[in-house]
């Protein structure tokens, strides 16, 4: 069994039998004759644009060694509160409360408060609805 009928669990259908469904036969001898004569200059110029692009490619590659008593730079992040799940995210805890307002809607106003969260800085502080945080947080009230 070929490859495609493998992956794509039916037969290829090339420009060749394009036809429909059931008993398929090769297009004409002179499409085939067509298609053999181009297939070499259409390999030739894949061939010319890969080379290309792997030159532009090994211009910007280096290799880098380094020797004992080199200076060099490493940013390592240790944050050892930090406590990550298993898929790799981690849990946001607020660290105060910066501001309250009152959202007010037609029918109904909704009490709001500014929350600082860890690991965040000033800018990024986010609205959230006070009756969910006095639930979540108590202990910032």
């Amino acid at each position: 069994m070929p490859p495609y009928d493998k992956i794509y669990g039916r037969k290829c259908r090339s420009p060749m039998c394009w036809e429909e469904v059931g008993e398929r036969a090769l297009a004409e001898r002179e499409l085939v004759e067509v298609i053999n004569q181009v297939m070499p200059f259409i390999r030739a110029r894949l061939k010319i644009a890969t080379s290309k692009h792997k030159s532009y490619a090994n211009l910007h590659r280096r290799e880098v060694v380094f020797k004992e008593g080199d200076m060099v730079l490493l940013k390592v992040i240790s944050e050892p509160d930090l406590k990550i799940l298993e898929d790799l995210s981690y849990i946001e805890q607020p660290i105060q409360i910066i501001d309250t307002q009152i959202r007010k809607l037609r029918n109904k106003e909704i009490p709001k408060v500014k929350a600082l969260w860890n690991r965040h800085n000033m800018e990024k502080c986010m609205w959230e609805i006070h009756d969910s945080m006095i639930q979540q947080y108590p202990h910032l009230f």
